[in-house]
């Protein structure tokens, strides 16, 4: 009898404790995918600046970081870099990859001013794109 009891415990434990691994993993997989789901939210539609990936950086009003930049890219041949901050698209200042998106989308201009931090340098770079009609 004593030896069920201890056998019957076992098997109880292991339970608890595939239960606790199952939850913690379930944790930490819900977490990656908000994680993700945020990061690609902020890099998604970012169809106006093609070969260039940005994110929101921990720093309030710093701009937005410039990720990485396609190599022979329009961004590359203004001298994008990754680590540059885009303070403002046509003087308007932007904090998220979403405003630059909104700002570029929406202008009807064919030459937008992007206003970049490069280190200690600030400069204003003109991004020529084709013009778009709207539907």
């Amino acid at each position: 009898m004593e030896n069920r009891v201890h056998k019957s415990q076992r098997i109880s434990y292991l339970q608890s404790a595939t239960i606790v691994v199952g939850i913690g993993t379930l944790i930490a997989a819900l977490a990656l995918g908000y994680l993700v789901g945020t990061w690609s939210r902020q890099n998604e539609g970012l169809r106006g600046l093609p070969g260039i990936t940005l994110a929101s950086p921990s720093i309030s009003n710093a701009g937005v970081l410039v990720t990485s930049v396609q190599s022979a890219s329009e961004a590359d041949s203004l001298g994008i870099e990754a680590g540059d901050f885009i303070l403002a698209v046509d003087q308007a200042k932007v904090d998220t990859p979403i405003q630059v998106n909104q700002l570029v989308e929406n202008s009807n201009r064919s030459n937008l001013i992007l206003t970049v931090r490069h280190g200690e340098q600030t400069k204003n770079v003109a991004l020529h794109r084709q013009a778009q009609t709207r539907q």
